[in-house]
């Protein structure tokens, strides 16, 4: 993966975004509206995965989309106080994992 910026300016961004944003409401009304339409989009993919049977049907839609959201933004916060976690590596595991776990059965 290439990147503009490196891991240790990244972090920073990251922590002066997090730091930034609680003096502006308007900002974190804007940010709420982004999550909420990455929210929407997410659980749209997974009702779709549902209608084609490759994802669990008993599976709560907006439940499971909040979870990807959490386990994503929860990822980049923990890799961004702690520079020794192998990111990338570690998300594809936690994908892998994820995806087993809404995966419909197939067999």
């Amino acid at each position: 993966m290439v990147s503009l910026i490196g891991d240790d300016e990244f972090r920073g961004y990251y922590s002066l975004f997090f730091t930034g944003i609680k003096r502006f409401d308007f900002l974190i009304r804007q940010i709420a509206e982004m999550f909420k339409g990455i929210l929407d989009s997410l659980e749209a993919i997974i009702e779709q995965g549902k209608k084609e049977g490759e994802i669990r049907h008993d599976l709560d839609s907006g439940a499971a989309a909040f979870e990807i959201m959490a386990l994503g933004e929860g990822a980049i916060l923990l890799w961004s106080i702690n520079p020794n976690i192998e990111r990338e590596a570690l998300m594809e595991k936690i994908a892998e994992n994820y995806w087993r776990s809404i995966t419909a059965d197939i067999s």
